[in-house]
């Protein structure tokens, strides 16, 4: 029997005698960011265990492949060697219910393999569980799951995690979770095709450890509207904006939707329009519809104290131009923002009573 021989078989003898119990907490299939973290921490423990007399300089994470109750994760450590310069190695660590349980080396570039003398393998492996079983327990953790709540799969990432180009199936969640603060950032493209890219920060769950499973106020759902994709708290957490319309926020109470600082209701009045514009928008005071059959849009309601009440702008009238454009055809969107602008600004439009045949002109600033 060789050395070599000798040397893998005590190995194999040393990682079932010195993992003889796993974390209060394990891994499962959903921790990818947690692998990749871990074994960033400790490819100095790694590079010891390849080449004890040379020096470590740095890593780069290939793969986590998920497996029951753990992964392998596959990452190339990088050194300097007295004798033989710039070193590299491949490395294989296995991870099975919270213990580092194997290492497997890969290609290397060195005229020297990467191994261990026989007691310093006992010993990396007891320190990398050490250090493994530590940042588990130290601090609480931030829990986050993702579900696609959609029909279509979802592409997301999360860059503070270290996870990218992650398809989401429809109907499937996955869980997240880290030590230390609750911040998540998640990345995805906000519509079915060709949509840009969207990054938006969501609060995780503190928990002292990681859950078994994914409950309610932990889940953000990625949901469709139409070609748009967002994401959405299941529960109501207020301070989270609607995953379609910008700067409206949950409220303290639930079901009250509120803008975010420095917007209001863009028709106040209306409790079913839940719009929100900058404070340095200005408006006319006006509510308006496009009817079946009718070439121009129709007031049909006239905000109290405002500018076209001051006015006497009379509901049911049609608005046939404003600043001399013609509304006749135009979308409704397209005659709201015609009549908006920045506060203060004066705009004249002008209306025409149902029948009538006279155009009337007014005068108005917008607030």
């Amino acid at each position: 029997m060789t050395l070599k021989s000798t040397v893998r078989m005590f190995g194999a003898f040393v990682l079932a005698a010195v993992l003889v119990s796993g974390v209060a907490s394990a891994q499962s299939g959903t921790d990818e960011a947690w692998y990749k973290r871990f074994i960033n921490s400790v490819g100095k423990t790694l590079f010891f265990c390849a080449w004890p007399t040379d020096t470590f300089d740095h890593l780069e994470l290939n793969d986590v492949e998920l497996k029951p109750n753990g992964a392998d994760v596959t990452v190339r450590l990088y050194g300097n060697s007295w004798l033989e310069g710039k070193l590299w190695t491949d490395v294989v660590v296995e991870i099975r219910g919270g213990d580092v349980k194997h290492l497997r080396w890969g290609r290397y570039n060195a005229l020297i393999p990467p191994g261990t003398t026989l007691t310093k393998m006992g010993e990396v492996l007891d320190q990398m569980n050490e250090d493994y079983k530590r940042q588990q327990n130290t601090q609480p953790v931030a829990v986050l799951c993702l579900s696609n709540r959609t029909a279509d799969s979802v592409v997301y990432s999360l860059p503070t995690e270290g996870v990218s180009s992650q398809t989401l199936a429809a109907g499937q969640t996955w869980m997240f979770w880290h030590a230390g603060p609750a911040g998540f950032t998640v990345s995805f493209r906000d519509a079915k095709s060709f949509g840009s890219q969207k990054s938006t920060f969501v609060k995780g769950i503190l928990q002292g450890s990681k859950p078994a499973s994914c409950d309610a106020t932990m889940i953000y759902d990625f949901v469709a509207n139409d070609q748009r994709i967002g994401l959405t708290p299941r529960t109501w957490i207020p301070g989270t904006e609607d995953p379609f319309k910008p700067h409206l926020l949950r409220g303290s109470e639930e079901g009250k939707w509120v803008c975010a600082d420095g917007y209001k209701w863009a028709s106040p009045d209306d409790v079913n329009d839940t719009t929100c514009i900058s404070n340095d928008t200005g408006l006319l005071g006006v509510s308006l519809q496009i009817d079946p059959g009718d070439s121009y849009p129709k007031i049909v309601g006239v905000r109290a104290g405002g500018p076209a009440s001051r006015a006497s702008v009379p509901v049911g009238s049609y608005l046939v131009e404003v600043n001399g454009q013609s509304m006749r055809g135009l979308s409704i969107d397209d005659v709201v923002s015609r009549t908006r602008g920045q506060v203060g600004t004066a705009v004249r439009i002008g209306i025409m009573v149902p029948g009538g045949d006279q155009v009337q002109l007014l005068n108005l600033r917008r607030e």
